[in-house]
């Protein structure tokens, strides 16, 4: 089992593609997150939230996060 073959054009235009930049990624890597903060939630309310997080593609944390600094 192997790579498709491809075409010289083919290649070149998968060689000279641009997807994400790096500079994104070590942007979030740059950021320490190392506070802590508890919230209690009721069982209702963290289901929702879960929930709602999951139908998005979000980490609850993230979403919490999200939501807490939306203006």
């Amino acid at each position: 089992m192997g790579f498709k073959k491809l075409t010289t054009k083919e290649d070149e235009f998968i060689n000279s593609a641009r997807g994400e930049t790096n500079n994104i990624q070590s942007d979030n890597i740059k950021t320490k997150r190392n506070k802590q903060f508890i919230v209690y939630f009721t069982d209702e309310e963290l289901k929702n939230i879960k929930n709602i997080a999951k139908s998005i593609g979000m980490p609850v944390s993230t979403y919490i996060r999200f939501k807490l600094f939306q203006k």
